[in-house]
Parts: C-alpha cells; structure tokens; sequence
C-alpha cells in the first residue's frame, strides 16, 4: 500500500511478499536438497507500479532513458517491467546457481540476480572501468562476498582476459546461465558466445 501522492520506497506502508518453494511430498526437505536446487530462498519481485518494484528491502527503479546513479538500497535497472517479468519466469524455471552476466551498467541486473536467486557464483563483467560502489556496498551487506563479484575492464571480445576470469571463478565446473546485456556488436557479442557457450551445461541457457 503506498500514498499515490509520494514517491517510493519511502512512502510504502506494507509490503507483501510471495515465492514458491520445492518439497518432496513424503518426506521433509532441505532448502539445498539435491536435485531441486536453492529454492526456498525465492522471491518475487513486489511490484509498486510499472517503473518500481522491490526485492526484500532493496528498491529497483526501471530507467530505460533517464538513467541515475544506483545507491546500495536504490537501483537503476536498464529494463523495462515486461523484461524484468520474462527474466523472473526464465530464473524461477531454471533455478540457475552458476552464472555469468556480460554488461553490469548501473548494477541493477547483478543485484536483482543476486536477491533474487542468491546464487552458489555469480560473475559479472562490464567494460567500464569505475566500479559500481552501489554494487560493491549491496554484495557486503548482503553476504554475498565470495558469491557474487563484479569485474571491471573487461573486454567481453578478450578471450584471455574473460576466459582467466570465469577460470578462476568456476575452474572445470559448467555453468547454468550466460546473459550478455553487454556490447552489443556482432563480432564482440560473438567472440563472447564462443568462449562461454561451450561451458554451458546441457539444459543451461545462453541468453
């Protein structure tokens, strides 16, 4: 419920908050059982209106034009509210744990990632060369260090320079998830897909 008359997240008075999780119908079952992933950590992004939604206690603001600087409670996301659902349906059904996300811009994709699946690695790339301090900040408070990171100067066309990153991330470990919002230029895009789609799992996606 909010004041139509203010503007979110400070205004919102309740917040009600929706996931779904994953049991055996027989018997208890871990939250890491094998075989059905990290489900119960699962969140729904609450929507405030079509630019606006939170995950827990960070507020995600949709900015295709008039792009901000994200702050660690505050994010500016490149994507529209009809994206952001098809990447929330995409990520309920794989239930990814290992990924790597080309293109981190104001950092609001790597954080909703990382609140919404709190992934066993995540390893963001981006050829800007400052690091998102907002990004930094919301992987501390959050406790993801380890988990999650963000690499800053990368040519996502450098084979060597992202191949010795998602080595030393993953080592011989195939991945789940590949999402390039990064250059968007055919040969870089491409040079890219050759070096991670190959590490894909069976089953993973390369989006």
């Amino acid at each position: 419920m909010r004041n139509p008359s203010c503007f979110p997240p400070a205004c919102v008075t309740t917040i009600n908050e929706g996931g779904t999780g994953y049991s055996h119908a027989d018997r208890q079952t871990a939250w890491d059982e094998p075989g059905l992933g990290k489900h119960s950590g699962w969140r729904h992004p609450t929507w405030i209106d079509d630019e606006n939604f939170t995950i827990g206690d960070t507020h995600f603001s949709s900015a295709i034009f008039d792009r901000f600087t994200s702050t660690p409670d505050r994010f500016c996301l490149v994507k529209t509210r009809s994206l952001v659902e098809r990447y929330v349906t995409l990520l309920a059904d794989l239930a990814p744990q290992r990924i790597v996300e080309l293109g981190i811009a104001k950092g609001g994709s790597t954080a909703m990632l990382a609140a919404l699946l709190r992934p066993e690695r995540l390893v963001a790339a981006d050829i800007i060369p400052d690091r998102v301090e907002a990004l930094d900040a919301f992987i501390e408070a959050q406790g993801l260090s380890g988990r999650v990171e963000a690499h800053y100067a990368v040519d996502q066309s450098d084979k060597a320079q992202l191949g010795g990153i998602v080595d030393a991330a993953f080592g011989d470990t195939q991945l789940d998830l590949v999402l390039d919002d990064a250059s968007h230029h055919l040969d870089l895009t491409r040079a890219s897909f050759d070096l991670l789609f190959p590490r894909l799992r069976p089953g993973g996606l390369y989006v």
